[in-house]
């Protein structure tokens, strides 16, 4: 057979000499025309499936999706989801209704990946951090040299790294100390002292210093994090304090001193720096600004204006920049959690004891 594209029609292969015997116009070979009405009919495929496709994501409202039912979906949507997951598989794309074959994933414009079609892929429900915790979080006022504007990490050699809050006051961040022994006193070594005793941070600082102590690290012995080291009387720099100090955790500070009581050798360097991006709330984008009352997270430390952080956290438990998680009051999904081994706030042990696992 041939085909006359004037007439839009059929006619017989051999009829008057390659002549439309009703028209006269040229006729051509079939097989031309088939190509192109394939290449046709897959573009009106594409475009059907992906308006449908669309229209039933616009048009999916998951509060009405209730006791975990099934969903229903266009055909349409069906195929192209199954289609889509093919191609990503490599196993090329299925063949749609009319045997006209997709040959491959570039027939299908813009593919988006299979659960961008998935109306039952809606989000977690959110969850409001739970009340004790929020009651737990330290909230600090802004000052040039407040702890919540620094990062500090002990690294233990061979072993971890601890996070530490630095003092405000003696030398300011940036500061870093090589790798040092560490020692509860001797002379050139990075001393590890417990809070308390009846002495000041200040006074533990400068007796440590006038012993040869290279850097204090502090060890918190209350359930209190992060904590701010301070000065208010000044003594510090009365008695010309010049070595850094920072602290650790209680839980942290506990391990480690049972590593330097068991006689291990032990050493470790400091390092403080700026916080890149914590001059700025990421919330509300204000700079921080002295005076301004601030909340900062336990475990990951990112900083928040206390007044924004607490209207994502009554409704989030997670933190608004890199998404670790807090404990909730939902005892169902804590429930599960444990089941799960996840811990709060992405650290590695069981999400259970989170006032230690946080707050030290």
């Amino acid at each position: 057979m041939a085909y006359c594209r004037s007439c839009d029609e059929p006619r017989p292969a051999g009829s008057l000499g390659g002549c439309c015997e009703v028209c006269g116009a040229a006729v051509e070979a079939s097989g031309a025309r088939a190509a192109e009405q394939a290449a046709g009919e897959r573009a009106r495929l594409v475009e059907a499936a992906m308006e449908r496709a669309a229209a039933d994501v616009r048009n999916f409202r998951p509060e009405e999706v209730g006791g975990g039912g099934a969903v229903a979906i266009s055909p349409e949507l069906a195929r192209l989801m199954a289609a889509t997951a093919a191609a990503a598989a490599g196993g090329g794309l299925p063949a749609p209704a009319g045997g006209n074959p997709l040959t491959s994933p570039d027939d299908v414009w813009e593919t988006p990946p299979p659960e961008a079609f998935d109306p039952t892929a809606a989000a977690a429900p959110a969850r409001a951090t739970s009340a004790a915790c929020l009651k737990r979080i330290p909230r600090v006022t802004v000052s040039p040299r407040s702890s919540i504007l620094f990062e500090c990490v002990l690294s233990l050699a061979g072993q971890t790294a601890l996070d530490c809050i630095v003092a405000e006051f003696g030398p300011p961040p940036p500061y870093e100390l090589p790798e040092l022994p560490l020692s509860p006193a001797e002379p050139g070594k990075l001393h590890v002292v417990r809070r308390g005793g009846g002495e000041t941070f200040a006074r533990k600082a400068l007796r440590a210093q006038e012993a040869g102590a290279r850097g204090v690290v502090v060890v918190q012995d209350q359930p209190v994090w992060p904590y701010v080291m301070m000065d208010s009387s000044g003594e510090a720099e009365k008695g010309g304090l010049t070595i850094p100090v920072v602290m650790v955790k209680r839980s942290d500070g506990d391990r480690l001193l049972s590593l330097l009581s068991s006689g291990a050798p032990l050493s470790g360097s400091v390092r403080a720096k700026r916080s890149p991006g914590d001059d700025d709330c990421v919330i509300c984008r204000d700079t921080f600004a002295p005076g301004d009352a601030v909340l900062r997270m336990p475990s990951c430390v990112h900083t928040f204006h206390e007044a924004c952080a607490l209207q994502w956290l009554r409704s989030h438990n997670t933190c608004p920049t890199c998404r670790r998680e807090l404990p909730t009051d939902d005892e169902g999904y804590e429930e599960e959690r444990r089941r799960a081994g996840r811990s709060h706030a992405g650290g590695g042990r069981q999400a259970t004891g989170w006032e230690e696992m946080l707050f030290g």
